[in-house]
């Protein structure tokens, strides 16, 4: 198994495009699985401090199977991050849908 990570950091890394790659050899040529994401950060609301990053990507893993992202991060300093993010994934059988909310903390 292969798991390639491209980043391109742009303008003080405000701009970020994530393309990751993942292949299981000998599988078959359509057996492997690709995601991409890219973002933007942006100065956060008055008063508050912090980056927002409104951000879209886009998955697709074996023939019939396609995932949509769509979402925001904020982060405060280094410790707080809070995200909001809705999916869909389109399989040839069903889609499904999503929203998702992540809170980070580190200390």
């Amino acid at each position: 198994m292969r798991v390639r990570r491209w980043q391109v950091p742009l303008a003080d890394a405000l701009y970020s495009v994530h393309v990751r790659a993942k292949s299981d050899e000998g599988d078959g040529p359509w057996s492997g699985r690709l995601e991409a994401e890219a973002g933007y950060g942006l100065a956060g609301p008055a008063r508050v401090e912090g980056t927002v990053t409104p951000y879209a990507g886009c998955g697709l893993a074996g023939e019939d199977a396609r995932t949509w992202h769509l979402g925001v991060r904020w982060t405060l300093g280094s410790d707080v991050t809070l995200g909001l993010e809705g999916t869909r994934r389109e399989t040839a059988d069903d889609d499904e849908h999503g929203v998702m909310f992540r809170i980070a903390i580190r200390w």
